[in-house]
Protein backbone atom coordinates (compact mmCIF):
# COMPACT_ATOMS: atom_id res chain seq x y z
CA UNK A 1 0.00 0.00 0.00
CA UNK A 2 1.06 3.45 -0.53
CA UNK A 3 1.73 5.80 2.21
CA UNK A 4 1.37 9.08 0.69
CA UNK A 5 -1.85 7.65 -0.55
CA UNK A 6 -2.97 6.93 2.98
CA UNK A 7 -2.03 10.58 3.82
CA UNK A 8 -3.55 12.03 0.66
CA UNK A 9 -7.07 10.30 0.99
CA UNK A 10 -6.72 9.88 5.00
CA UNK A 11 -7.69 6.39 5.11
CA UNK A 12 -5.38 3.62 6.14
CA UNK A 13 -4.04 1.16 3.25
CA UNK A 14 -6.20 -2.12 3.79
CA UNK A 15 -9.23 -0.12 2.95
CA UNK A 16 -7.08 1.84 0.06
CA UNK A 17 -7.80 -0.98 -2.00
CA UNK A 18 -10.83 -1.28 -4.48
CA UNK A 19 -11.65 2.75 -3.07
CA UNK A 20 -13.40 4.69 -5.75
CA UNK A 21 -12.27 8.35 -5.56
CA UNK A 22 -14.86 9.55 -8.37
CA UNK A 23 -16.98 11.19 -5.32
CA UNK A 24 -13.65 12.66 -3.66
CA UNK A 25 -13.71 15.55 -6.08
CA UNK A 26 -14.61 18.86 -4.33
CA UNK A 27 -15.92 20.49 -7.55
CA UNK A 28 -18.11 17.98 -9.40
CA UNK A 29 -17.61 19.87 -12.62
CA UNK A 30 -13.62 18.86 -11.98
CA UNK A 31 -14.25 15.24 -12.62
CA UNK A 32 -16.39 16.19 -16.05
CA UNK A 33 -13.36 17.95 -16.81
CA UNK A 34 -10.74 14.97 -16.45
CA UNK A 35 -12.90 12.99 -18.44
CA UNK A 36 -12.70 15.53 -21.17
CA UNK A 37 -8.85 15.71 -21.26
CA UNK A 38 -9.02 11.75 -21.31
CA UNK A 39 -11.67 11.26 -24.04
CA UNK A 40 -9.63 13.67 -26.26
CA UNK A 41 -5.81 12.76 -25.30
CA UNK A 42 -6.26 9.09 -24.03
CA UNK A 43 -4.55 10.66 -21.03
CA UNK A 44 -4.41 13.29 -18.13
CA UNK A 45 -1.13 14.62 -17.06
CA UNK A 46 -1.09 16.76 -14.24
CA UNK A 47 -4.40 18.18 -13.81
CA UNK A 48 -5.22 20.56 -10.97
CA UNK A 49 -8.15 19.33 -9.01
CA UNK A 50 -9.15 20.17 -5.35
CA UNK A 51 -10.32 16.63 -3.76
CA UNK A 52 -11.89 15.97 -0.36
CA UNK A 53 -10.22 13.51 1.82
CA UNK A 54 -12.42 9.92 3.07
CA UNK A 55 -12.67 13.06 6.49
CA UNK A 56 -13.95 15.39 4.20
CA UNK A 57 -10.71 17.33 4.33
CA UNK A 58 -9.96 19.84 1.42
CA UNK A 59 -6.56 19.37 -0.90
CA UNK A 60 -5.13 20.27 -3.97
CA UNK A 61 -3.68 17.74 -6.40
CA UNK A 62 -1.85 17.45 -9.37
CA UNK A 63 -3.56 14.09 -11.10
CA UNK A 64 -1.99 12.35 -14.06
CA UNK A 65 -3.89 9.49 -15.59
CA UNK A 66 -3.47 6.60 -18.13
CA UNK A 67 -5.43 3.70 -19.64
CA UNK A 68 -3.63 0.26 -18.19
CA UNK A 69 -4.35 -3.50 -18.76
CA UNK A 70 -5.15 -5.02 -15.17
CA UNK A 71 -4.88 -8.98 -15.54
CA UNK A 72 -7.92 -9.76 -13.43
CA UNK A 73 -10.12 -6.41 -13.85
CA UNK A 74 -9.14 -6.11 -17.74
CA UNK A 75 -9.03 -2.38 -18.71
CA UNK A 76 -8.40 0.52 -15.59
CA UNK A 77 -7.07 3.84 -15.46
CA UNK A 78 -3.93 4.38 -13.86
CA UNK A 79 -3.75 7.68 -11.89
CA UNK A 80 -1.67 9.01 -10.26
CA UNK A 81 -2.26 12.06 -7.69
CA UNK A 82 0.17 14.16 -6.59
CA UNK A 83 -0.62 16.61 -2.99
CA UNK A 84 0.22 20.06 -3.88
CA UNK A 85 -1.87 21.60 -1.17
CA UNK A 86 1.23 23.13 0.19
CA UNK A 87 2.53 24.38 -3.06
CA UNK A 88 -1.03 25.88 -4.04
CA UNK A 89 -1.04 27.80 -0.58
CA UNK A 90 2.17 29.12 -0.93
CA UNK A 91 1.54 30.24 -4.49
CA UNK A 92 -1.40 32.33 -3.47
CA UNK A 93 0.31 33.66 -0.40
CA UNK A 94 3.04 34.71 -2.91
CA UNK A 95 0.34 36.25 -5.26
CA UNK A 96 -1.05 38.15 -2.19
CA UNK A 97 2.62 39.93 -1.23
CA UNK A 98 2.83 40.14 -4.90
CA UNK A 99 -0.23 42.41 -5.21
CA UNK A 100 0.57 43.98 -2.00
CA UNK A 101 4.32 45.26 -3.49
CA UNK A 102 2.92 46.72 -6.68
CA UNK A 103 0.20 48.51 -4.58
CA UNK A 104 2.84 49.81 -2.38
CA UNK A 105 4.69 50.44 -5.51
CA UNK A 106 1.89 52.28 -7.30
CA UNK A 107 1.12 54.24 -4.04
CA UNK A 108 5.25 55.17 -3.96
CA UNK A 109 5.26 56.22 -7.52
CA UNK A 110 2.34 58.40 -6.72
CA UNK A 111 3.67 60.03 -3.78
CA UNK A 112 7.17 60.76 -6.03
CA UNK A 113 4.96 61.93 -8.80
CA UNK A 114 3.08 64.58 -6.73
CA UNK A 115 6.05 65.29 -4.31
CA UNK A 116 8.01 66.15 -8.06
CA UNK A 117 5.38 68.05 -9.70
CA UNK A 118 5.24 70.23 -6.51
CA UNK A 119 8.93 70.83 -6.79
CA UNK A 120 8.41 72.24 -9.93
CA UNK A 121 5.56 74.17 -9.22
CA UNK A 122 7.79 75.86 -6.19
CA UNK A 123 10.41 76.19 -8.29
CA UNK A 124 8.69 77.73 -10.84
CA UNK A 125 7.54 80.32 -8.72
CA UNK A 126 11.40 80.98 -7.37
CA UNK A 127 12.42 81.42 -10.78
CA UNK A 128 9.50 83.90 -10.82
CA UNK A 129 10.23 85.68 -7.76
CA UNK A 130 13.87 85.72 -8.86
CA UNK A 131 13.15 87.30 -11.92
CA UNK A 132 10.89 90.13 -10.10
CA UNK A 133 13.16 90.98 -8.09
CA UNK A 134 16.08 90.90 -10.82
CA UNK A 135 13.27 93.58 -12.21
CA UNK A 136 13.08 95.73 -9.43
CA UNK A 137 16.75 95.57 -8.42
CA UNK A 138 17.27 97.34 -11.97
CA UNK A 139 14.63 99.44 -11.64
CA UNK A 140 16.18 101.07 -8.57
CA UNK A 141 19.47 101.03 -9.73
CA UNK A 142 17.97 103.03 -12.71
CA UNK A 143 16.40 105.11 -10.04
CA UNK A 144 19.56 105.65 -8.03
CA UNK A 145 21.34 106.68 -11.28
CA UNK A 146 18.71 109.54 -11.96
CA UNK A 147 19.21 110.84 -8.26
CA UNK A 148 22.67 110.92 -8.29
Amino acid sequence: YNEDAEKLFEVEGQNLKGLSVVNQYKNPGDRTIFISHFKKKGFVKDLEVEILSFKGHEKTVSTSSIPFEDKEKGKVLLTVFQDITDRKRYENQLELYRQNLESLVQKRTQQLEDSNARIQSINKEVLEKNFELEQTLQRLRETQAQLI
